[in-house]
């Protein structure tokens, strides 16, 4: 009997440790696991210094964005990064091409990610190649997209990030036609014909986890 009131005796004082020690604090709360859980966003160097610039414009920013183009990505990380699927280019989902995250910024609220989806046949002009920006929220859920050709036949694009907030596409139309009846005339007076150029200004808003254009 002697032996049993020992063993309650030690349950006893055991309880009240178990006891005291979750409520020592009650203030503080358990988190669940799933609280904690940040995406996994595909691996790429963070952008650190501004301005940027993404393009084909010349041979060295073209060789300088595919230098960035290290490894493809993987199908379950497609699938995990382009969930939304009508949200996306169909080129990323193609076997003709390769999908590269190549620079990303981390806001408080956001991440944006910047892919390259390039044509798979080198061979070709690349005229479909597009850099594709997606803001995700820190689930990884993307919130928003925009999406360009970075050439075609008549045009280059240029995107230009002057701050991590802020970045302008710049289109470059390289198939004016000069007036054939002026143009000897307009260049011996030092008016030689030039592409046309236009540019539009976007803001990234990480709150509104949107793109916004601006006037």
């Amino acid at each position: 009997m002697a032996r049993y009131k020992l063993l309650f005796a030690a349950l006893f004082s055991g309880c009240i440790l178990i006891s005291y020690s979750f409520s020592g604090n009650p203030g503080v709360k358990p988190v669940h696991p799933m609280a904690r859980r940040q995406a996994d966003f595909p691996s790429c160097p963070e952008i650190d210094k501004y301005p940027i610039i993404f393009s084909y414009v010349t041979d060295d920013l073209k060789k300088e964005l595919e230098a960035k183009c290290i490894t493809p990505l993987i199908l379950s990380e497609k699938t995990t990064a382009f969930q939304n699927r009508e949200s996306f280019p169909d080129e990323i989902y193609s076997d003709f091409y390769r999908v590269f995250a190549v620079n990303k910024i981390n806001y408080t609220t956001a991440t944006l990610m910047i892919y390259l989806i390039e044509e798979e046949q080198t061979e070709s002009m690349h005229e479909t190649d597009r850099l594709l920006l997606v803001i995700y929220d820190k689930d990884g859920v993307a919130r928003d997209v925009l999406s360009k050709n970075l050439q075609d036949v008549f045009s280059t694009r240029e995107f230009k990030f002057t701050s991590n907030r802020e970045f302008n596409v710049v289109d470059t139309d390289s198939e004016y036609s000069p007036d054939p009846e002026s143009e000897a005339e307009d260049r011996r007076n030092g008016r030689a014909p030039e592409p046309s150029v236009s540019t539009l200004y976007y803001q990234v808003d990480p709150v509104a986890m949107k793109f916004k254009m601006l006037d």
